[in-house]
């Protein structure tokens, strides 16, 4: 599906996206005010400062479709997915990078702006709490988040999968254990028998 500017209703996106651009840049604070997102204009302005966004008119448009059916090399994926399953994500993506899940959040944008923009603009990889556009146009539940990542790191993710802590038993469904003693991991023993002793 391809999206421009004409197809797109969420003017906050539009503008972060540089497909429009405001006559009067202080209209976006009036916006937010008017919301009640933020509690004071400088709040507002400081959370507007901080939000990822292209350059007026370098792009025309947005193609989105589902990974397994795209007929265009994506620049990034998001990926809907419970809290075990990003858990999963992160994981596999960290064993391969060595590099933390960064995420910055305002609870505004964020799967737009917060998600697909920022991992856009960084090529890195994140999670997102879906925003209010997420749920009342959306249907995205309550037990969804939305972790990010450019196409570039997808196979290797995938691939990670298996492996960061698979053969322990941390995979998806995670296996639990309520049963006493509790089952400790060998790794942990191997880290109590070196601890300093006084």
């Amino acid at each position: 599906m391809g999206l421009t500017a004409e197809d797109m209703k969420c003017t906050p996106n539009l503008l972060g996206y540089g497909f429009v651009e405001l006559e009067d840049p202080s209209a976006f604070i009036e916006a937010f005010r008017v919301m009640g997102y933020y509690e004071t204009d400088e709040i507002t302005r400081k959370v507007i400062a901080g939000m990822p966004n292209l350059k007026h008119g370098k792009y025309m448009g947005v193609v989105v479709s589902p990974l397994a059916w795209t007929k265009v090399k994506p620049d990034l994926t998001l990926i809907y997915c419970n809290s075990a399953q990003a858990m999963r994500l992160i994981q596999a993506t960290v064993f391969k990078t060595g590099e933390r899940v960064a995420s910055a959040l305002s609870g505004l944008g964020a799967s737009c702006m917060e998600g697909a923009l920022k991992t856009f603009l960084t090529k890195k990889p994140g999670l997102v709490i879906p925003g209010g556009g997420d749920r009342i146009f959306a249907v995205t539940q309550d037990d969804e988040v939305i972790f990010t990542l450019p196409s570039e790191m997808l196979e290797d993710t995938i691939g990670s999968l298996k492996k960061a802590g698979y053969e322990m038993g941390l995979r998806y469904l995670v296996p639990f254990s309520i049963t006493e003693p509790q089952l400790i991991p060998e790794a942990w023993s191997i880290l109590e028998r070196r601890l300093k002793r006084k």
